[in-house]
């Protein structure tokens, strides 16, 4: 199979085996790569999450990630704080930063910006 640069995208998540090998073939290829390290496991952390172009994460992902790769975080690190040091740490990343009931924020190089939640009626369609 052969691929040309930006003819193909690829998600990936933690949850199947061969992740490193196949994020870095996907870079080596020019793949728009859109990287989900959920869940936290020692696996996440031997990835090489700085070739992903995107990276969506939750709170609880995103300061994990920061404590294991050295980052100083406050004990109760805010959605700020924690998009601020993931930008850092994954600077030619777009992160996504999920914060539940916050909303979400975004964060690449010196872009910044936020979204709240739109309260809607949840219906359990599985009962």
């Amino acid at each position: 199979m052969s691929f040309t640069i930006n003819e193909y995208n690829i998600i990936i998540t933690s949850k199947f085996e061969c992740h490193s090998i196949v994020v870095c073939f996907c870079f080596y290829k020019g793949m728009h790569i859109v990287l989900n390290p959920s869940p936290v496991n020692a696996k996440i952390f031997q990835m090489p999450l700085e070739k992903a172009e995107y990276l969506i994460l939750n709170e609880i992902e995103a300061a994990a990630i920061l404590k294991e790769t050295g980052a100083t975080l406050a004990e109760n690190a805010d959605g700020t704080a924690l998009l601020n040091g993931l930008v850092h740490k994954f600077p030619d990343s777009k992160i996504v930063l999920t914060l539940g009931k916050e909303g979400s924020m975004y964060g690449y190089r010196t872009n910044r910006c936020a979204q709240g939640i739109f309260p809607v009626k949840t219906v359990d369609t599985t009962a």
